[in-house]
């Protein structure tokens, strides 16, 4: 994803690095579950409730998108304790339990 990564991101650095109380950043429309740890901060992109995209296009056989299942993100935040679960949510079948 980083030849599309943000525009000016030294000068987002800037900014961010003047408000020592932001320990996580949260993106999306990457269509990816990502984590980076960018100039000490947390970072999670989110995916996508549609398709994906994969690590190398050549992995889906040249298509720009994967059939990898829809994924949402639910993130538990307490106190210094930040959790990011992400859960698939279209080809499961029912639990044998």
């Amino acid at each position: 994803m980083d030849r599309i990564k943000l525009a000016e991101h030294e000068e987002f650095a800037e900014v961010i690095a003047r408000h020592p109380n932001i320990r996580h950043l949260f993106f999306g429309h990457v269509h990816r579950a990502i984590f980076v740890n960018w100039n000490g901060i947390a970072c999670t992109a989110l995916p996508s409730l549609c398709h994906q995209i994969p690590l190398k296009v050549e992995a889906t056989e040249g298509k720009p998108y994967s059939t990898g299942p829809a994924l949402y993100g639910v993130v538990l935040i307490d106190g210094d304790q930040t959790t990011v679960h992400f859960e698939h949510f279209n080809e499961r079948g029912p639990a044998d339990m």
